[in-house]
């Protein structure tokens, strides 16, 4: 159709213009002319022949004596007459997004609230699919088959390759598509309801921010799906788990079963307040607040910092974790990694082998970094960003770069960041000009996302250029923390054996920060 044209199919529907292109045909958005121009979907398929003519038209009829909420009602199925004899259906149109939109338009983990309304629909499609005589099997879940409508809704399309398991359960054509379908399907083995759980359980995993694809190129997936898992809630975590298995007979067996299990869930999750969620469909939020404590340099004392605003969400009994982020190496969990402390960790005969130590205080969680471990710079940073995610599902989580960042990871951290509190102090920052740079790359790609940032002047204390150094701050809001002697830092740092570590400067520090922390758990 050519731009600005009108185009009309069969004289009724008005093509006004291509809403997107799939592998089994082109859909358009119509206005049905016999209906007071009403919106539809029109779906004009490939052209076909044969024995795929006879499947996609038993395929049409099928669709249209669906009637489900969560899937869309199916109004027209025909031949075009404008000379191709392409076949189309007509389907309602809806009005909004898919759910593959929604996770491309930032790197915010939707609100787990919001995960489970989105699955607990897409598993009452399953179950009603499923339920039909014979079966029918979609074998096509992904995020771009799902649709959220501006009025809350939630609808499973494009059944361009479902099947009826009648008497026998063979494919007719291998479709699907890599990291949702099952291991089954992209084999062209027999695919069956166990196949559309595996592909639930992956679209599942996606929506906390995990590439399922890439797990089918790790040397160990279930080692892998294990790992990214471990920062999701345990009964979330090894439903996906189970889901993910790759032979169907180890994976749930019915929809139902997964849905009675995701409720359960979805009623124990304390913040599921999903008529809320419903009504915001393009704004759907995350729990927590992913707050980068970045230092402008080395040594400007932004894991004291972090670790002190820790300290004060723990008085506060409120809900945080601590991630680590070093680029090599690791400071705290090395400092406490000895023989004696090894039992305080989860899963300590592991330790050694997994990336980050995990160690629980009170309502917090420390994601150490783990010394021995071998991953490069650009794994850790890719890692930490989507370990940050994860955990605020739940939570606010600290993120304490220090000074460990290039410029090539600017970009990366403020993709992942809510809130930036950037630490420097007068020691070093004239001495380090490298520093001045990469702070003003810091600086422009926060302003480009509108990144709120606070400036924390540690180390603060009165000299001739102070007045010169406070101005390097701009318009930033800013907090200033004053040098602590020299001597309770240097006792902490010898004689100070406690988890969290340097409790004797970090509530000191603390103070200062009370301000912060105020206004951090009034917009919880």
């Amino acid at each position: 159709m050519a731009e600005g044209s009108t185009h009309i199919i069969n004289g009724r529907y008005e093509l006004v213009h291509k809403a997107a292109d799939g592998g089994m045909g082109e859909l358009y958005y119509a206005r049905d002319l016999k209906l007071n121009g009403i919106a539809r979907a029109l779906k004009m398929l490939k052209h076909i022949e044969g024995a795929q003519e006879q499947w996609i038209a038993q395929e049409a009829y099928l669709l249209t004596r669906l009637q489900h909420r969560c899937l869309p009602s199916i109004y027209d199925f025909s031949a075009s007459d404008d000379g191709s004899s392409h076949p189309f259906l007509v389907m309602d149109w809806i009005d909004g997004i898919s759910l593959a939109q929604l996770l491309q338009q930032g790197t915010k983990p939707l609100a787990l609230s919001y995960i489970y309304y989105i699955a607990q629909e897409v598993l009452e499609a399953l179950c009603y699919l499923h339920a039909q005589h014979p079966v029918i099997v979609h074998r096509d879940i992904k995020p771009s088959n799902i649709m959220l409508g501006k009025d809350g809704s939630v609808k499973l399309i494009d059944f361009g390759i479902s099947k009826q398991l009648g008497q026998g359960n063979a494919a007719t054509f291998r479709f699907g598509t890599r990291g949702y379908s099952a291991p089954e399907q992209l084999l062209g083995q027999a695919t069956d309801e166990r196949s559309d759980i595996y592909s639930f359980g992956a679209t599942l995993l996606t929506m906390l921010g995990v590439n399922s694809a890439q797990l089918l190129d790790s040397s160990n997936p279930q080692r892998e799906l294990r790992r990214r898992l471990a920062a999701v809630p345990k009964g979330l975590a090894q439903l996906i788990f189970d889901c993910l298995q790759p032979l169907p007979q180890h994976r749930p067996q019915r929809a139902a079963e997964l849905l009675e299990k995701l409720g359960g869930l979805a009623l124990a999750h304390e913040n599921s307040g999903l008529s809320a969620v419903k009504a915001n469909v393009r704004e759907a939020k995350f729990v927590g607040r992913r707050i980068a404590v970045i230092g402008a340099h080395a040594g400007a004392g932004a894991t004291l910092l972090a670790l002190a605003l820790a300290q004060l969400y723990h008085g506060e009994a409120a809900s945080f974790a601590y991630i680590e982020h070093r680029s090599s190496g690791g400071e705290l969990g090395g400092f406490h990694l000895q023989p004696a402390s090894m039992s305080d960790f989860e899963n300590a005969s592991q330790a050694l082998e997994e990336d980050r130590l995990l160690k629980q205080a009170g309502a917090g969680c420390y994601y150490l970094a783990n010394p021995l471990s071998e991953l490069s710079e650009q794994e850790r940073m890719k890692q930490t960003c989507e370990l940050a995610s994860l955990l605020a599902l739940q939570q606010d989580v600290l993120v304490d770069y220090s000074s460990h960042w290039k410029a090539q990871q600017i970009e990366q951290m403020v993709e992942h960041a809510d809130l930036i509190l950037l630490v420097n102090s007068p020691w070093l920052m004239k001495q380090e000009p490298q520093a001045k740079q990469l702070l003003k790359l810091l600086l422009q790609q926060a302003s480009g996302r509108q990144l709120p940032i606070i400036w924390i002047s540690n180390r603060d204390q009165p000299f001739h250029a102070r007045h010169a150094w406070h101005k390097l701050s701009g318009q930033l809001a800013h907090l200033k923390i004053p040098e602590l002697s020299s001597k309770k830092v240097l006792n902490a740092l010898w004689t100070d054996n406690s988890f969290p570590p340097y409790a004797s400067l970090t509530v000191e520090i603390g103070k200062y920060l009370m301000p912060l922390m105020k206004k951090l758990i009034r917009l919880q």
